[in-house]
Protein backbone atom coordinates (compact mmCIF):
# COMPACT_ATOMS: atom_id res chain seq x y z
CA UNK A 1 0.00 0.00 0.00
CA UNK A 2 1.24 3.36 -0.71
CA UNK A 3 0.24 7.25 -0.46
CA UNK A 4 -2.19 6.79 2.30
CA UNK A 5 -3.29 9.71 4.40
CA UNK A 6 -4.68 9.69 7.97
CA UNK A 7 -6.05 13.53 8.30
CA UNK A 8 -8.47 15.32 10.57
CA UNK A 9 -9.37 12.18 13.06
CA UNK A 10 -10.41 12.15 16.67
CA UNK A 11 -9.00 8.81 18.06
CA UNK A 12 -10.12 8.64 21.60
CA UNK A 13 -9.73 6.48 24.70
CA UNK A 14 -11.03 6.45 28.13
CA UNK A 15 -9.47 7.45 31.22
CA UNK A 16 -12.15 5.50 32.96
CA UNK A 17 -11.51 1.79 31.29
CA UNK A 18 -10.09 -0.31 33.75
CA UNK A 19 -7.25 -1.90 31.51
CA UNK A 20 -6.76 -4.08 34.45
CA UNK A 21 -10.23 -5.85 34.87
CA UNK A 22 -10.94 -9.21 34.14
CA UNK A 23 -11.51 -8.94 30.27
CA UNK A 24 -9.30 -5.99 29.61
CA UNK A 25 -6.79 -5.88 26.92
CA UNK A 26 -4.31 -3.68 25.38
CA UNK A 27 -5.02 -1.46 22.45
CA UNK A 28 -3.58 1.00 19.85
CA UNK A 29 -5.21 3.57 18.28
CA UNK A 30 -3.67 3.22 14.74
CA UNK A 31 -0.54 0.56 14.51
CA UNK A 32 0.83 -0.29 11.16
CA UNK A 33 2.09 -3.49 9.89
CA UNK A 34 2.27 -4.22 6.56
CA UNK A 35 2.51 -8.36 7.39
CA UNK A 36 4.31 -9.28 4.06
CA UNK A 37 3.80 -6.97 2.00
CA UNK A 38 5.32 -3.00 1.93
CA UNK A 39 3.79 0.70 3.34
CA UNK A 40 5.13 3.73 1.63
CA UNK A 41 4.38 7.33 1.86
CA UNK A 42 2.41 7.41 4.64
CA UNK A 43 0.88 10.48 6.32
CA UNK A 44 -0.75 11.37 9.75
CA UNK A 45 -2.13 15.14 9.84
CA UNK A 46 -4.20 17.10 11.95
CA UNK A 47 -5.10 13.89 14.30
CA UNK A 48 -6.04 14.11 18.05
CA UNK A 49 -4.84 11.24 19.60
CA UNK A 50 -6.22 10.67 23.64
CA UNK A 51 -6.27 8.54 26.89
CA UNK A 52 -4.01 5.82 25.27
CA UNK A 53 -4.72 2.43 25.64
CA UNK A 54 -1.42 0.80 24.47
CA UNK A 55 0.44 3.04 21.74
CA UNK A 56 -1.45 5.96 20.46
CA UNK A 57 0.51 5.68 16.84
CA UNK A 58 2.96 2.52 16.03
CA UNK A 59 4.98 3.29 13.05
CA UNK A 60 5.93 -0.50 11.79
CA UNK A 61 8.19 -1.18 9.01
CA UNK A 62 7.03 2.11 6.59
CA UNK A 63 9.42 3.56 3.83
CA UNK A 64 8.41 7.09 4.39
CA UNK A 65 6.31 8.78 7.04
CA UNK A 66 5.28 12.13 7.61
CA UNK A 67 3.63 13.08 11.17
CA UNK A 68 2.53 16.56 11.25
CA UNK A 69 0.24 18.65 13.45
CA UNK A 70 -1.10 16.24 15.68
CA UNK A 71 -2.15 16.44 18.97
CA UNK A 72 -1.37 13.09 21.43
CA UNK A 73 -2.89 13.98 25.13
CA UNK A 74 -2.88 11.50 27.57
CA UNK A 75 -2.54 8.13 28.72
CA UNK A 76 -5.38 5.44 30.22
CA UNK A 77 -4.31 5.60 34.18
CA UNK A 78 -4.70 1.97 34.41
CA UNK A 79 -2.25 1.21 31.42
CA UNK A 80 0.79 -0.63 33.73
CA UNK A 81 3.07 -1.81 30.69
CA UNK A 82 5.98 -0.28 28.00
CA UNK A 83 3.63 1.72 26.07
CA UNK A 84 3.67 5.03 24.00
CA UNK A 85 2.25 8.08 22.31
CA UNK A 86 4.27 7.93 19.09
CA UNK A 87 5.98 4.48 18.73
CA UNK A 88 8.45 2.94 16.68
CA UNK A 89 8.88 -0.33 15.48
CA UNK A 90 11.05 -2.64 13.61
CA UNK A 91 12.47 -1.44 10.22
CA UNK A 92 11.47 2.31 9.58
CA UNK A 93 12.58 4.75 6.72
CA UNK A 94 12.25 8.21 6.06
CA UNK A 95 10.00 9.61 9.24
CA UNK A 96 9.59 13.62 9.41
CA UNK A 97 8.16 14.52 12.78
CA UNK A 98 6.76 18.59 12.66
CA UNK A 99 4.47 20.81 14.64
CA UNK A 100 2.97 18.20 17.09
CA UNK A 101 2.21 18.26 21.26
CA UNK A 102 3.17 15.40 22.98
CA UNK A 103 1.09 15.80 26.51
CA UNK A 104 1.90 13.11 29.03
CA UNK A 105 0.19 12.95 31.99
CA UNK A 106 1.75 9.39 33.03
CA UNK A 107 1.67 8.75 36.59
CA UNK A 108 5.39 7.27 37.22
CA UNK A 109 4.59 5.74 40.24
CA UNK A 110 2.14 3.46 38.47
CA UNK A 111 3.68 2.87 35.36
CA UNK A 112 7.28 4.33 34.45
CA UNK A 113 7.77 2.77 30.72
CA UNK A 114 5.26 5.29 28.77
CA UNK A 115 7.12 7.85 26.95
CA UNK A 116 5.69 10.73 24.40
CA UNK A 117 7.87 8.92 21.68
CA UNK A 118 10.10 5.51 21.78
CA UNK A 119 12.64 4.73 19.04
CA UNK A 120 15.62 1.96 19.03
CA UNK A 121 18.88 3.25 18.15
CA UNK A 122 19.27 1.54 14.61
CA UNK A 123 16.31 3.81 13.42
CA UNK A 124 17.53 7.04 14.70
CA UNK A 125 19.05 8.27 11.32
CA UNK A 126 15.86 7.45 9.65
CA UNK A 127 13.73 9.75 11.67
CA UNK A 128 13.68 13.92 11.79
CA UNK A 129 12.19 15.48 14.30
CA UNK A 130 11.63 18.49 15.38
CA UNK A 131 9.35 21.55 15.69
CA UNK A 132 7.20 19.82 18.54
CA UNK A 133 6.32 20.62 21.98
CA UNK A 134 6.32 18.46 24.47
CA UNK A 135 5.03 18.46 28.34
CA UNK A 136 4.80 15.65 31.42
CA UNK A 137 2.67 16.56 34.17
CA UNK A 138 5.17 14.22 36.21
CA UNK A 139 8.53 16.01 35.82
CA UNK A 140 10.11 12.65 35.80
CA UNK A 141 7.95 11.12 33.37
CA UNK A 142 10.19 9.96 30.70
CA UNK A 143 9.72 11.97 27.26
CA UNK A 144 11.59 10.59 24.53
CA UNK A 145 13.10 6.52 24.91
CA UNK A 146 16.07 5.69 22.82
CA UNK A 147 16.32 2.03 23.27
CA UNK A 148 19.88 0.85 23.43
CA UNK A 149 21.34 4.39 23.11
CA UNK A 150 21.22 7.13 25.40
CA UNK A 151 18.14 5.41 28.13
CA UNK A 152 15.07 7.57 28.32
CA UNK A 153 14.58 11.19 28.62
CA UNK A 154 13.07 13.33 31.00
CA UNK A 155 12.15 16.95 30.31
CA UNK A 156 14.78 18.30 32.64
CA UNK A 157 17.46 16.39 30.66
CA UNK A 158 16.25 18.93 27.20
CA UNK A 159 19.07 20.00 26.52
CA UNK A 160 21.25 16.73 26.71
CA UNK A 161 18.30 15.36 24.69
CA UNK A 162 18.70 17.68 21.93
CA UNK A 163 22.72 17.79 21.95
CA UNK A 164 22.76 13.62 22.24
CA UNK A 165 20.15 12.99 19.88
CA UNK A 166 20.42 16.15 17.51
CA UNK A 167 16.38 16.13 17.24
CA UNK A 168 14.51 19.26 18.11
CA UNK A 169 16.71 21.92 17.91
CA UNK A 170 14.11 24.43 17.31
CA UNK A 171 11.31 23.00 19.31
CA UNK A 172 10.38 25.51 22.78
CA UNK A 173 11.25 24.43 25.90
CA UNK A 174 8.47 21.63 26.89
CA UNK A 175 6.15 23.26 28.87
CA UNK A 176 2.41 23.10 29.20
CA UNK A 177 0.79 24.07 26.18
CA UNK A 178 -2.40 25.18 27.82
CA UNK A 179 -5.23 23.61 26.07
CA UNK A 180 -8.41 25.08 26.90
CA UNK A 181 -9.57 22.34 28.96
CA UNK A 182 -8.46 18.11 28.91
CA UNK A 183 -11.43 17.39 26.48
CA UNK A 184 -10.88 21.49 24.45
CA UNK A 185 -7.63 20.68 22.61
CA UNK A 186 -7.63 24.47 21.18
CA UNK A 187 -5.37 26.55 22.58
CA UNK A 188 -5.36 29.42 25.35
CA UNK A 189 -3.95 32.73 24.17
CA UNK A 190 -0.97 32.80 25.54
CA UNK A 191 0.07 28.89 25.10
CA UNK A 192 3.83 28.07 24.08
CA UNK A 193 2.92 26.46 21.17
CA UNK A 194 1.09 29.24 19.07
CA UNK A 195 2.93 31.17 16.18
CA UNK A 196 6.00 27.98 17.47
CA UNK A 197 5.66 25.48 14.39
CA UNK A 198 6.82 25.50 10.75
CA UNK A 199 5.37 26.05 7.65
CA UNK A 200 4.83 23.13 5.55
CA UNK A 201 3.06 23.45 2.61
CA UNK A 202 -0.43 22.15 1.85
CA UNK A 203 -0.43 20.47 5.21
CA UNK A 204 -1.01 23.70 6.94
CA UNK A 205 -4.65 23.08 5.18
CA UNK A 206 -5.44 20.89 8.31
CA UNK A 207 -4.00 22.98 10.97
CA UNK A 208 -5.15 22.03 14.05
CA UNK A 209 -3.18 23.38 17.47
CA UNK A 210 0.71 23.67 16.87
CA UNK A 211 1.07 26.14 13.63
CA UNK A 212 3.18 28.74 12.43
CA UNK A 213 0.98 31.75 12.25
CA UNK A 214 -0.96 31.63 15.78
CA UNK A 215 -4.04 30.76 14.65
Amino acid sequence: MTNFTFINNQFLGSPDFDLGGDEAFNSNHIWTDPGSGEFENFKFINNIFTYCHGKCLAINAINGTEIYHNTFYGVNPTLANTQGQLYYIGSIQNSTVRNNIFYNDVDTSFNGSFYSVKVNDYQMSEIDMDFNLYYTTDPNAPMVKVIEYSGAYQTSEWETYKAETGWDTNSPTPQNPQFIASNNYHLQSGSPAKAAGIYIGSANEALHAFNPDGT
